[in-house]
């Protein structure tokens, strides 16, 4: 398997995992309000939440 035929194999296994996420997340939620919240990107699953910035002035 070439590079570009891993890129896109990891490429469809993370869209395959994102709509694995919304919904099991949308089916948590649902019927509430709530918007639903996942992860998006790999760099989001590694971080914790950072504060909200600072008000100007």
């Amino acid at each position: 398997m070439d590079d570009a035929a891993r890129a896109e194999a990891r490429r469809q296994e993370q869209q395959l995992r994102r709509q694995r996420q919304l919904d099991e997340a949308l089916a948590a939620t649902f019927p509430a309000s709530d918007p639903v919240a996942i992860v998006t990107s790999i760099a989001e699953e590694d971080q914790e939440p950072s504060p909200p910035p600072a008000a100007a002035g």
